[in-house]
């Protein structure tokens, strides 16, 4: 069932942080959170947001993220050091239960110039027929703390990350690992 539907906008964070990560600005270019269900995300482009172009995610286990797409999207961050192409997380932070992030699937996007991996967290979500490109290490972190893989499934003590898949995806020009597993 389509709950509602973000097509054909340009979504710009106008930002240009260079040297740092600051919370004044916003984070997101379109945030799915606590309760978002059947969202269709597509032929949208995002660009310099500090954080991601599209976030999926929640704290309460009642309200769940779940079964959206994002697709057909163009999605960049040339002028922030921080930005990801999406996150699919069970929380803020790592807060929130488990499977709050669910069966979101994110494909045939295109993403490049950016700075830290699309985070793949939560459970059964999907990220297939993407193409990434072109994902450097911030300027400000420095290689010792490199981020710059194309793909991350988070798997930190503090983020659930089970059952997800990647898969046909069309990965080059990393400063990191295609994909990283953390």
């Amino acid at each position: 069932t389509v709950t509602g539907e973000i097509t054909g906008c340009t979504i710009d964070g106008n930002m240009s942080l260079l040297h740092g990560w600051d919370f004044s600005y916003p984070s997101h270019g379109v945030e799915l959170y606590e309760g978002a269900q059947g969202w269709l995300v597509h032929d949208n482009t995002f660009t310099n947001w500090q954080q991601s172009g599209v976030l999926c995610h929640s704290a309460d286990a009642n309200r769940k993220t779940i079964n959206n797409l994002i697709y057909d999207n163009e999605i960049s961050m040339p002028n922030i050091q921080g930005g990801r192409p999406f996150a699919f997380a069970h929380g803020p932070a790592g807060s929130g239960p488990a499977n709050a992030s669910e069966a979101n699937k994110f494909y045939r996007n295109h993403c490049h110039d950016f700075h830290k991996g699309g985070n793949l967290g939560g459970v059964f979500n999907e990220v297939f027929y993407n193409v990434f490109h072109d994902v450097t290490n911030s300027a400000w972190r420095g290689a010792q703390e490199g981020d710059a893989y194309a793909l991350k499934f988070n798997t930190l003590a503090t983020t659930v990350c089970n059952d997800n898949k990647a898969y046909n995806n069309v990965i080059y020009n990393t400063e990191e690992a295609g994909i990283g597993i953390t």
